[in-house]
């Protein structure tokens, strides 16, 4: 077994196997044969660092994003689209496009933005005190996944470790104004999590309650999404 990758045995059934052969070159016989898988621990951030590399020089690049109304990005739709709720959206409504030019709402920023595409590709964040609040509004407008608690982590810990804080019951209290940036980006952060938190949980009680006959379902259901909001927060 070459390094970055580990072998394991599985049972599995013969579905969603046209070709009659399971993964590993293994026969899958009756539906109960074992299946020999394979999986590497690089090849997701091997994808990813090529897709940076291409994208560093223009190469498959299929969308333009349009920042500030005058900065132009070269970048990958199919990338974008898995990081960002909105680019999922925008570039579903472009998809007879060949390449199509998307340019972002006021409140997104290149500022903002760079970090948040370096992260798409690489998911690597670069924060910084100075960067930190456009990095989580535009994050925020654009839906970006896999962020909003690890940022707040990322905060926290750099926070705590800050020579000049003080720290009581959850509040911190800074004489720069640097530290005081950061503590309002924080606040930001954790009032948008809340509050997504809280749609998708509404959300789902009312597709939820649809689908079920009972009279008393939509009652269980809003008690339900209640309970989840919370234990969210």
């Amino acid at each position: 077994m070459s390094a970055g990758g580990e072998e394991r045995a599985v049972v599995a059934e013969d579905e969603g196997d046209p070709e009659g052969v399971a993964a590993g070159g293994v026969a899958a016989g009756s539906g109960a044969a074992p299946v020999y898988v394979y999986e590497s621990k690089v090849h997701c951030a091997n994808v990813l660092l090529s897709l940076e590399e291409q994208r560093r020089r223009g190469i498959l690049c299929d969308v333009t994003v349009v920042v500030e109304g005058r900065v132009e990005i070269r970048a990958h739709r199919a990338v974008l689209a898995a990081s960002s709720r909105y680019f999922l959206q925008a570039l579903l409504g472009r998809a007879g496009e060949a390449e199509p030019i998307i340019s972002l709402p006021e409140k997104v920023t290149a500022k903002g933005f760079g970090p948040l595409l370096q992260f798409a590709y690489t998911a690597k964040l670069v924060l910084s005190r100075e960067n930190i609040g456009e990095v989580i509004r535009c994050a925020d407008v654009l839906g970006v996944h896999n962020l909003e608690d690890s940022c707040f982590r990322f905060l926290q810990a750099q926070l705590q470790n800050d020579g000049e804080h003080h720290i009581t019951n959850g509040q911190a209290a800074y004489d720069s104004d640097g530290n005081k940036r950061c503590i309002a980006a924080s606040r930001r952060l954790h009032s948008h999590s809340q509050r997504r938190n809280h749609r998708e949980a509404t959300k789902w009680a009312e597709k939820t309650a649809q689908r079920d006959p009972d009279p008393g379902a939509a009652v269980r259901h809003r008690a339900a999404a209640a309970a989840a909001r919370g234990a969210a927060v």
